[in-house]
């Protein structure tokens, strides 16, 4: 085989692996905001059965259930039943830390947009060699038209762009027992892109 062939056969064999890449990534972007969208109208609807089982805390107490135990269906139940409470008494709030505080940002009425995402290493739980552990942040851009139902972050919103986290249900622990029958990404958590926040004016 001359130089030239080989040397053309690298770049060819570069090529497809570069390609290869990049067609799984756009691959899992495209599943990322297959999720968030289910979320995000489970949410403005406020049907909890799909929000339960989008939402990574929520999860994540499952998967630890599973973990250490054998959970009985009775006590599956309990921790959805925990959660459920836990999401109809949440209260709106400033602090976008707290669990739940999504209830009031993801609202009906409300427009959205996806925008681009951002594929990230797992802090909580960081890849191992024989494990990569990648989280997501997707950017949403979404606007407010009626200002009395509008989120209230210090001045009621009329335009932001939030930077929300998804976590694979596969990585929502070190390791986990039960294998989920089929990958999904779950709401994690929220913030805002920087100088992205519009109020209503007075």
């Amino acid at each position: 085989m001359s130089r030239k062939i080989k040397i053309s056969a690298i770049i060819t064999l570069s090529l497809l692996s570069v390609l290869t890449v990049y067609i799984l990534l756009m691959r899992e972007h495209r599943a990322v905001r297959r999720d968030a969208d289910i979320f995000i109208r489970a949410m403005m609807i406020r049907d909890f059965n799909i929000i339960y089982n989008y939402h990574a805390p929520s999860q994540k107490r499952v998967q630890v259930a599973m973990k250490v135990s054998s959970p009985s269906e009775a006590h599956l139940k309990e921790i959805y039943g925990e959660q459920k409470t836990s999401f109809e008494d949440a209260q709106p709030t400033v602090n976008l830390k707290e669990l739940w505080v999504e209830k009031y940002l993801f609202i009906d009425g409300m427009k959205y947009r996806f925008g681009d995402v951002k594929m990230i290493e797992n802090i909580e739980n960081p890849s191992s060699p024989i494990r990569e552990r990648i989280d997501a942040v997707l950017s949403v851009e979404a606007e407010y038209t009626n200002k009395e139902k509008s989120p209230d972050l210090n001045g009621y919103v009329r335009n932001v762009t939030y930077l929300v986290k998804f976590v694979s249900i596969e990585n929502i622990i070190r390791t986990s027992i039960v294998k989920p029958k089929t990958k999904r990404w779950l709401f994690h958590s929220i913030d805002i892109k920087e100088g992205s926040l519009v109020y209503w004016e007075n």
